[in-house]
Parts: structure tokens; sequence; C-alpha cells
């Protein structure tokens, strides 16, 4: 949309300057304005502010959905790393589940070996309490003296405490 202007001797002149411009020559519009500016063109104006107000709803809306994409992301890493450590456990928990039976399968052997021993050494004791063997004792006393001033004191304890007779 442009102005146009008259002069005062009557004649009429359109202006291509878009926004604010300087007339040339004078004009009724001197009167008015007198350094020479004077607004061509409000249609511009109207559109420019349009396509301001387009330009930042689009500019909120790309914001709006960039955030949205970063939270996405920021779950999609949250869930990763949450299956991650999941991961990480069960693995641990596998590790400490095959440790504990490969320590309950090296355990029963032992124990099942110190029940035998033990049963063996109350068996030896029954016999070398039992009356008419007074030799096998006195021999089995000498043994755990010995054991008893041995060099390795944990070595001979257990036998001596077994065969101890009272």
């Amino acid at each position: 949309m442009y102005f146009v202007f008259g002069d005062r001797d009557g004649s009429t002149q359109a202006s291509s300057i878009i926004g604010c411009g300087k007339r040339q020559g004078g004009g009724y519009l001197d009167e008015i304005a007198p350094d020479g500016y004077y607004l061509v063109d409000t249609s511009n104006l109207h559109v420019n502010t349009k396509r301001k107000v387009r330009d930042a709803n689009e500019l909120g809306a790309r914001s709006a959905r960039n955030a949205e994409q970063r939270k996405r992301r920021e779950n999609k890493m949250n869930c990763a790393h949450l299956e991650n450590s999941l991961h990480e456990a069960r693995e641990e928990v596998r590790m400490n589940k095959c440790a504990a039976e490969r320590r309950a399968t090296e355990y029963q052997p032992l124990r099942s070996f110190a029940i035998k021993i033990h049963s063996l050494f109350e068996r030896l004791r029954g016999c070398i309490t039992a009356p008419g063997m007074p030799g096998l004792a006195y021999s089995i006393c000498s043994l755990s003296l010995s054991l008893s001033s041995s060099s390795k004191k944990d070595e001979g304890d257990e036998f001596h405490q077994c065969i101890k007779v009272q």
C-alpha cells in the first residue's frame, strides 16, 4: 500500500519508498513534518509485526520440541543406565551364587571327612579305655605326650584332645 502525496501545485506523485522515507520537493507534508520524514507504508509494519510474531511462535514451538526431545534422550539414557546397573547387579549375584555353591561343594567333603575322623577317634578312645588293654593305652598316651611337645602346636592339639586318657 502506497500513499499518494499531492504537491501544492495540485500534481500528484507516488512514493515507492517502503518504511520511512524522505520526500523530495515541497508538498502538504512539509507543513506537517518539516524535517521531511513521514510514514510511507503502514501495511509493511503490520506484515513485519505478523512475521515477527509468527517467527517467535515458531521459535517457541521449536524450543518446546527440542526440550521434549532432550527430555526423551535423557529418559532413554537413564533407562539405559538403569538397565546396565541391573545387568551388573545380576552378574554380581550370579558370581556370588557360583562362589557360594563352590564353597558349599568344598565344605561338604571336608565336613564329612571331619565327622569320619572324629568318629574314628571316638572309637579309638573307646577301645583304649576298655579293660584289659594296658599296653595299647600306654603307647597311645606316650604318643599323645609326644604330640603335645611337638614344635607345631596346631598339628597335634586335636589329636591330643581326642586320645587323652583319663
